[in-house]
């Protein structure tokens, strides 16, 4: 009885008299200011070749600046990230992160004003 209800159904599907199902995953609530709470006063540094141009990494900083983390980042387009850091409330340093030197002199800089730095992010490390 079994084989038979089964291979009805499978001759149901190809003819496509039954569709199959598909389950939708949730999507994760993105995160809050209060969740990140715990990380307030946090030296972070976020490496990233534009900041500005990635909706991922620019919520990212958002969200660790409302937290009331102290954040530094890199971007290659000086002027809108600038615009970004006033706007947030945290350092943008116009450094191409393809270029060593000029990273470390920046990290440098940060570290010597802040006393060190906690955590560093490459969000480009996990690609959107």
């Amino acid at each position: 009885m079994a084989d038979n209800w089964l291979e009805r159904r499978m001759d149901d599907y190809r003819a496509g008299r039954l569709a199959a199902t598909r389950h939708k995953q949730a999507k994760p609530a993105p995160p809050t200011a209060s969740q990140a709470a715990p990380l307030a006063g946090s030296r972070i540094f976020i490496k990233c070749h534009s900041l500005t141009a990635s909706p991922a990494a620019t919520a990212l900083l958002r969200l660790l600046a409302s937290a009331g983390c102290k954040v530094a980042f890199t971007d290659t387009d000086a002027s809108a990230g600038n615009r970004l850091a006033q706007a947030t409330g945290t350092q943008c340093h116009p450094v191409d992160i393809a270029d060593e030197v000029a990273l470390k002199r920046s990290l440098e800089i940060i570290a010597r004003r802040w006393g060190g730095i906690d955590f560093t992010i490459s969000p480009e490390d996990s690609r959107e």
